[in-house]
């Protein structure tokens, strides 16, 4: 039996954004900026991975977290393919079955000012 299992945890490069199907159902996406390993003793730039939540996943996530917030996530890999302007594309994304909030919820003050910095900015802001 194959295993398709992602465990991670880092921070939210942009608040999540909710969405709903014409039929009712949840979408929440947002994407994860998590620490490589250092090389030669320098700081590498984080991956940056896209996620994907379902249903009730998708609503604690979207009303709980925010861009910079350090969350954990469980899930699993899934390779997405479509069609757009006649040209075929594809995505690796991680579905999301579990979020953790790994910080408290921050004062409004400061939530809001985080969601102002732009999307190449650090991800770690001041540690």
């Amino acid at each position: 039996m194959d295993i398709n299992s992602v465990c991670l945890t880092g921070r939210l490069g942009h608040t999540p954004e909710l969405k709903y199907t014409t039929a009712g159902k949840a979408i929440c996406t947002t994407s994860l900026a998590v620490s490589k390993p250092p090389r030669d003793g320098e700081e590498q730039a984080p991956n940056w991975i896209d996620l994907v939540c379902f249903e009730k996943t998708a609503e604690i996530l979207a009303g709980y977290a925010n861009k910079g917030d350090r969350i954990g996530i469980e899930g699993y890999l899934n390779h997405r393919t479509w069609e757009k302007d006649g040209q075929k594309r594809s995505k690796v994304e991680i579905n999301v079955m579990r979020v953790t909030l790994l910080e408290p919820k921050r004062q409004e003050s400061s939530a809001a000012s985080g969601d102002q910095a732009e999307d190449d900015e650090d991800p770690y802001g001041d540690q």
